[in-house]
């Protein structure tokens, strides 16, 4: 629809960029959000590509769909999950997975009760089949998935909790926006109830990751504390040095003398680092 076109050139887009922008210059947040920005393009383009009519123009919702996949392959593959887990360790993960798995929860429970009055009917319209059975198999799941594997502390359940909180976020705001769009353009009728719902569910996903991100800030150290917890640069030098074994006296020396011919070794030299030498 014209409305689904204008959110995301006005919310997708830009959220992609932003997070992309920040990934590219090694920001870990962006590196956690990018996932999520792919994965919903990926959605959306699933769904143009179910619902429109075959043209010219499904070639690109074909390729969007590729690209985007390979390019969240990819960002999952070279995410370091253990440092993902540590930058988000302040954040209440138990709160964070409640939350994604009422979610998907919720929106299975929307999803159904959409369909049963559909089942059998030959005439559901193609746009309303294909968003109901992308989300079905695709958009829900993951945030049910996630939110589990976070509740059980796994390192892909903290690795992907931002990307997902993302989702949500995206998904709840794009389908607002959307409706809101389509009765300014005199498409539809504004359903107020569906609407909230979606603002709601969208509002509290952007607030569970503003307290991710907050806590990430607070628990990344800075460079002067990273600094000061460096181990000291030792003064001597690290080449090994030989002793000899305890009763044998050095080769060259007289037992129990501490220096050639019996002479004492000279005192070390004002400033020394290294005893007996000047």
């Amino acid at each position: 629809s014209r409305g689904g076109d204008a959110t995301n050139l006005v919310v997708v887009a830009p959220a992609l960029l932003v997070a992309s922008w920040f990934a590219q210059r090694g920001s870990v947040t962006g590196q956690l959000l990018r996932p999520g920005a792919l994965f919903y393009v990926m959605y959306v383009s699933a769904i143009y590509l179910l619902a429109a009519p075959l043209s010219v123009v499904s070639f690109g919702h074909a390729l969007l769909v590729v690209a985007s996949a390979a390019a969240l392959i990819g960002d999952l593959a070279d995410l370091d999950t253990v440092r993902a887990r540590r930058h988000v360790a302040g954040a209440p993960p138990r709160v964070v997975a409640g939350a994604l798995v009422a979610i998907g929860l919720a929106a299975y429970a929307g999803l159904i009760g959409n369909v049963l009055p559909e089942l059998g009917e030959a005439t559901t319209d193609v746009a309303f089949r294909s968003q109901w059975a992308v989300d079905m198999a695709l958009g829900t799941p993951v945030l049910i998935v996630g939110g589990v594997l976070l509740w059980r502390r796994a390192p892909w359940g903290s690795a992907t909790a931002a990307a997902l909180l993302l989702v949500s976020t995206l998904g709840g705001a794009a389908f607002a926006a959307a409706a809101g769009f389509e009765q300014l353009l005199g498409h539809q009728p504004l359903d107020t109830a569906v609407v909230a719902i979606h603002t709601t569910i969208s509002a509290i996903a952007l607030l569970l990751l503003a307290v991710l991100l907050r806590s990430a800030q607070r628990t990344t150290p800075s460079p002067a504390a990273t600094a000061s917890t460096a181990p000291p640069t030792r003064c001597w030098s690290s080449a090994p040095t030989s002793t000899p074994a305890a009763g044998r006296p050095r080769a060259g020396w007289p037992s129990g003398s501490d220096s050639p011919a019996g002479r004492p070794r000279p005192p070390a030299a004002a400033g020394s680092a290294f005893p007996g030498t000047t």
